[in-house]
């Protein structure tokens, strides 16, 4: 699958050897990834189905945004983009086979690092500066608790490997840090009333820093969770039901503060609220088969959100606005770009068989679980996630502008990356 989409890639960019060098190395890296999955877990790494497939996403979504953005190729800030993406990649990479609980929080908090670059030193708005810092102070804030959190379980273990110990058991003095500790990882989903960075650093991120922080960054809260969330076990569960009622009222709310976005990133951003806040739900659910759910979430919305925000970079190439009053009638402009970003939306609504479908049926049983009256909020979020779809769609698509406009039609590369992405996403779901 890595020769066949890369091929045309490679034809396209021709000379650029800085770029292919990269690729190559990812593709490399991922087969040998792939052939030495059962022997990583000899050599100190933590190594399972869910980590597994989280590296492979991030290999992907990493080759995507730097096809993507071939427009660095032509300015001076090349060595700049390559050097963030290897940084972002290496970080990334590290958090998801860490097997030491302090190695897992300094590349969890590092991660931030090369997107906060990409925003400050890649984006062409003066306002991406406030953006950056409002994004790093939300992230780094909680940082503090779980530090102490680090120093209290190397007090009662001795050791801090995710391998050696589970179900400790604290003092009641801990319970507090415990419980604040938890939200470095509500910050990174984001769950709704910490979300508030994530649309901000969407409209002032280039399409590569959307694409990656869309596609992967998002999933390292949900996956600091799943790790950590073993070890507090007993003193999670008093707080529980708090965290899943939080989870599942946020992404209703989230769906209906996306209705009346004007700005079309943060429509997509808000979008992207709406599903992870249903992952959280799912997390603290506590049951065996919410874990495909969430598993098959975090995939399909990696590759979703990713496509939908090219999407969106490739109208606003064209009509140099995001805003969803003056990006119309884009059928009769760009019908290829209609029928991919359709499919996109088919996908982001749930159709069946896609991977989505599945993942919103694991997580539709282990959230009913709790109580059928959860029945009524999680129709509605899926209800308004079908409406925002169709209302961004129609949007976009339909309608008459009154504007003359002189553009090119989509490119090869441009179908190419969303055939890309919709390729890995059914692929990911016939290998699994």
């Amino acid at each position: 699958m890595g020769f066949f989409l890369i091929l045309p890639f490679c034809l396209f960019f021709g000379k650029k050897s800085e770029y292919l060098k990269l690729i190559v190395l990812l593709y490399i890296f991922s087969f040998l990834m792939i052939l030495s999955t059962f022997n990583l877990e000899s050599l100190l790494f933590n190594f399972s189905v869910f980590s597994w497939g989280l590296i492979l996403l991030t290999i992907l979504i990493s080759i995507f945004m730097i096809f993507g953005n071939f427009f660095f190729l032509f300015l001076e800030l090349e060595f700049n983009f390559l050097l963030s993406v290897a940084l972002l990649f290496s970080s990334v990479f590290f958090v998801f086979i860490s097997s030491n609980l302090f190695v897992f929080y300094v590349f969890f908090e590092f991660s931030i690092l090369p997107i906060f670059f990409i925003i400050c030193g890649l984006g062409f708005m003066f306002e991406r500066l406030e953006s950056a810092f409002y994004m790093l102070m939300y992230t780094l804030f909680f940082s503090l608790p779980f530090i102490i959190f680090l120093f209290i379980v190397y007090s009662n273990q001795k050791n801090i490997s995710f391998n050696s110990f589970w179900f400790i058991y604290f003092s009641l003095w801990d319970y507090f840090f415990i419980f604040i500790s938890v939200f470095i990882f509500f910050v990174k989903v984001p769950s709704f009333f910490l979300h508030l960075w994530l649309p901000k650093a969407h409209v002032e991120a280039p399409v590569s820093g959307s694409m990656i922080l869309a596609g992967v960054l998002l999933k390292l809260g949900v996956f600091g969770l799943y790790m950590v969330l073993p070890m507090v076990f007993f003193q999670v569960c008093l707080f529980s039901e708090v965290f899943f009622v939080w989870g599942i009222w946020g992404s209703l709310v989230s769906s209906f503060i996306c209705f009346y976005q004007v700005d079309l990133s943060k429509m997509i951003a808000y979008l992207s609220i709406m599903h992870m806040n249903l992952v959280i739900s799912g997390v603290f659910s506590f049951l065996e088969f919410s874990f495909w759910g969430i598993f098959l979430m975090l995939l399909s919305h990696g590759f979703v959100s990713s496509s939908l925000f090219y999407c969106l970079n490739i109208f606003y190439e064209r009509f140099y606005s995001r805003s969803i009053f003056l990006v119309k009638g884009g059928v009769m402009m760009m019908p290829s770009l209609f029928f991919w970003f359709s499919l996109t939306l088919s996908f982001n609504i749930s159709l069946p068989p896609s991977m989505n479908f599945f993942s919103e049926l694991f997580l539709i049983f282990s959230i009913l679980s709790f109580t059928n009256f959860n029945l009524l909020v999680l129709g509605g979020c899926l209800f308004m996630n079908s409406i925002i779809s169709f209302y961004l769609f129609s949007s976009m698509f339909h309608g008459f502008n009154n504007i003359n406009y002189s553009f090119e039609l989509m490119n090869l590369k441009d179908m190419m990356l969303l055939f890309g992405h919709l390729f890995s996403l059914v692929s990911f779901l016939l290998f699994i």
